[in-house]
């Protein structure tokens, strides 16, 4: 097994595992707030959305048995039907939320565990590679002389301008996407509310226009 052994690659391995474990431990501690602050706000929408919608199928109802009803009982029995689906999806849109988070919960440590065949995390990988990253230039460093070293630093730098003009705009539009695409998840109650009505349907379909953008 490859160990660090220098002084800068130990240095360069602990700052690493230090970066990942405070971010872990900062999602962990906001997780369930978050998760119990959404899930709080998509459960009163979702109650009174189910509130309206009875009591809509009630007068409605009431009209067809009265006979004082502009449309037909297919009809009625039609609408009525759509709005019972979208009852029960209200009563349940808070269990959505924290299914949207375990998924993408899921999906991390699938990625990880895939990744750790040897029971290292992905963090502790790239925190190994960073090490033996140090240690190798370490030993150069200290059998370089002064030209070898300058030109070794300008290698450095070249190569660290060149990783960042690839792979940072490509980082940086997946976690762009990934979070959309998460938000956009987390709405999906909303937006299905918004299709119950004619008036509020172009929001639901802008919603679905940026899902399926984030998706291709």
């Amino acid at each position: 097994m490859y160990a660090v052994k220098t002084e800068v690659g130990k240095g360069l391995y602990s700052i690493i595992m230090d970066i990942s474990s405070n971010a872990d431990n900062f999602f962990s501690k906001n997780y369930s707030t978050g998760v119990s602050a959404l899930q709080s706000v998509i459960d009163a929408t979702g109650n009174i959305l189910a509130i309206y919608l009875t009591v809509w199928i009630m007068i409605e109802g009431y009209k067809i048995l009265w006979g004082n009803a502009k449309q037909s009982f297919q009809n009625f029995a039609f609408d009525a039907t759509i709005k019972f689906i979208f009852i029960v999806l209200s009563m349940n849109a808070g269990n959505w939320i924290n299914l949207v988070f375990e998924a993408f919960n899921g999906a991390k440590d699938f990625i990880d565990t895939s990744l750790s065949y040897d029971s290292k995390g992905v963090y502790e990988k790239v925190a190994i590679w960073a090490g033996l990253m140090g240690d190798y230039y370490r030993v150069v460093w200290d059998k370089s002389g002064t030209f070898e070293i300058a030109y070794m630093i300008f290698i450095i730098i070249v190569a660290f301008i060149g990783f960042l003009i690839g792979a940072v705009p490509i980082l940086r539009a997946l976690f762009v996407n990934t979070l959309s695409f998460l938000l956009l998840m987390i709405l999906a109650p909303l937006a299905f509310y918004f299709l119950i009505f004619k008036t509020t349907k172009n929001p639901f379909s802008q919603w679905f226009q940026m899902v399926l953008s984030n998706i291709v």
